[in-house]
């Protein structure tokens, strides 16, 4: 498997808007994404307006499909202007799971 993990700073009074943007991605995109498998978003405790995400894919021809795919620039543009700056982003082959 392969994918991202990335932290986020999110803008104050934005945390709600941001979960729902991958509520929808989730639901609206996901579905027609070749090599998806999952994805979360962690809050971690005592971080206000921070937020940690997982994303996984069955290979890395499927993350960077992904990537290239037409409204990915578009949906991250949103999710952007929601942050106060880019995330940080570590891409990679997982080399353990469950």
């Amino acid at each position: 498997m392969y994918g991202s993990m990335f932290r986020m700073k999110v803008k104050p009074g934005k945390t709600q808007d941001v979960i729902a943007i991958f509520e929808k991605w989730a639901k609206e995109v996901r579905p027609g994404v070749t090599g998806s498998v999952g994805g979360y978003l962690l809050q971690p405790d005592n971080k206000v307006n921070e937020l940690v995400g997982i994303a996984v894919f069955k290979d890395e021809k499927s993350y960077r499909g992904n990537s290239d795919s037409p409204g990915q620039n578009e949906w991250y543009e949103a999710l952007r202007a929601l942050l106060t700056a880019d995330p940080e982003w570590e891409d990679g082959k997982f080399v353990a799971v469950e």
